[in-house]
């Protein structure tokens, strides 16, 4: 094991969803989520950086520069600009890169992107297989990120039947996603490999994420989102991986 991360979205009300939303909605919403985020405490204090040429954060004016921007892309803790079908067929590209930026703390361990694919995208990750240390990191970075956002006047788009309100219809319900960077050389190269994966409720992806090659090294992760607890999500990838090692290696 690589690294391990959990992430979910989250939707603000009061914003249309970001496949549909204007640029000063988006430089709103930003400058509405980085006060919020500015109150968080402790481990999870930090800083929020906008992409690289984006002028909508006025303490940080043409945001981070390039080089750092391209480094923590290829580091995994950033996004890149949609080059994605399913993004741009969205519009997802529209103003880039004004009213986008990561919100993480000083380890870079709980990152909050802004004005991506969602709203918000919390994130906890490190290297190693510390599950754990990982989710419980991320259930104090949700908590404080919602008591944040709703002590600056502002609640949540969650739906009694659905749950969370997401860009992605797949992302709906707990929005989570557990996952393991793992290489798996050796089953990864099988043709049934991804059958495999779905025999346990997990998907997998290519280390570049979303439509990237298989190359041996995978980011395995929860399929189902809707109708089951964060927990059981997690622990559903937990037990994933440990059978695929036993199983197929």
């Amino acid at each position: 094991v690589i690294s391990t991360r959990v992430r979910t979205g989250r939707s603000i009300s009061g914003f249309p969803l970001p496949p549909s939303i204007s640029a000063d909605q988006r430089k709103e919403l930003e400058g509405l989520v980085v006060k919020a985020l500015g109150t968080l405490e402790g481990s999870l204090k930090g800083d929020y950086y906008p992409l690289a040429g984006s002028n909508t954060y006025e303490p940080k004016p043409n945001g981070i520069d390039k080089e750092t921007e391209e480094r923590l892309v290829k580091e995994h803790f950033l996004f890149q600009e949609p080059d994605e079908p399913m993004l741009l067929s969205w519009r997802m590209e529209r103003d880039w890169p004004q009213a986008r930026g990561i919100y993480h703390n000083e380890e870079k361990s709980a990152l909050v992107w802004v004005n991506e694919e969602d709203h918000l995208r919390i994130i906890s990750m490190e290297k190693g297989k510390n599950i754990r240390a990982v989710f419980d990191r991320f259930a104090g970075l949700v908590k404080a990120v919602e008591g944040a956002c709703k002590d600056a006047g502002r609640s949540l788009e969650i739906s009694e039947k659905y749950g969370n309100i997401l860009s992605c219809p797949s992302n709906c319900g707990t929005g989570l996603r557990a996952s393991m960077m793992i290489k798996l050389p050796l089953v990864g190269a099988r043709e049934d490999f991804v059958a495999i994966c779905k025999k346990y409720g997990l998907q997998p992806r290519g280390a570049g994420g979303v439509d990237s090659e298989f190359d041996g090294t995978f980011d395995i992760s929860n399929l189902r989102r809707l109708g089951r607890s964060e927990k059981d999500l997690v622990q559903d990838m937990i037990n994933g991986v440990k059978e695929i090692g036993r199983a197929h290696v």
